[in-house]
């Protein structure tokens, strides 16, 4: 099965992505999926295909990612099966933190693992903290939006025990590569045990900041961590039975 399988074929990944093979011979063909030949056959490996999704989320529509919230990768997420609201799985009340203290990349980082931690599900704060500043290393996880979505480039097993999410905010900013220079003042840190649930959080958050007309601003003027909660509740209770058209 794809994204549990190292590798895979083109009947597989069409059908994870709610795709006509025939599309996804397309996309091989043109360059746009990595892939190889074996023994006159494409086949994809598992961490490709993620970090090929991932990159895809990022700069998906709305109705983009509502589509992919619906394929089966997105409905084989631990979050997505117990009911598929962030705030009732993995977005805890005590993974909030407002206003952040931290005023520098690393100790926004290191912040926001320590919060996570409070929701017990965290073994080792500090393989966790390393492997973020190893993702970021290679690229920020920063958007013009003013949000940046910190994960590591690997999934957490033997570091946490259940996926995790952190949500932080900064009223002044801080500067986290964000593509466009300016500063970032709402951070999620996702933290999954699978690939299946960590993209299913990215598109679900990505969907929420960029849907939502002025999410950001508001979370960040709201005043402290129980109101940015209800906020981000709000919004994502609203996204309840929503469909394509």
């Amino acid at each position: 099965m794809p994204l549990s399988d190292e590798q895979f074929g083109i009947n597989d990944l069409a059908r994870w992505l709610a795709m006509d093979a025939r599309d996804v011979t397309k996309l091989v063909s043109r360059g746009k999926l990595p892939a190889r030949r074996v023994g006159g056959e494409w086949r994809f490996h598992r961490a490709e295909i993620t970090r090929w999704i991932e990159a895809e989320l990022h700069i998906s529509s709305c109705a983009e990612l509502l589509r992919f919230e619906q394929t089966p990768i997105a409905a084989h997420s631990s979050h997505q099966s117990s009911g598929g609201l962030l705030t009732d799985s993995v977005l805890l009340p005590e993974c909030v933190v407002y206003p952040l203290q931290g005023k520098t990349k690393s100790s926004v980082l290191r912040e926001l693992v320590q919060t996570a931690a409070n929701s017990y599900r965290i073994w080792d704060t500090d393989a966790v903290l390393k492997a973020l500043q190893e993702r970021e290393d290679l690229s920020s996880t920063a958007f013009a939006s003013g949000v940046a979505f910190p994960h590591p480039g690997r999934r957490m097993h033997g570091e946490i025990s259940e996926s995790v999410v952190a949500m932080g905010i900064s009223q002044q900013g801080i500067p986290f590569g964000g593509p466009d220079g300016r500063l970032t003042h709402l951070f999620f840190l996702v933290l999954a045990t699978d690939d299946p649930t960590h993209l299913s959080i990215l598109a679900r958050l990505s969907r929420l900041t960029r849907s939502v007309e002025t999410l950001v601003e508001r979370v960040r003027e709201c005043g402290n961590s129980n109101a940015a909660m209800e906020i981000l509740r709000e919004a994502e209770t609203g996204f309840q039975g929503d469909t394509l058209a």
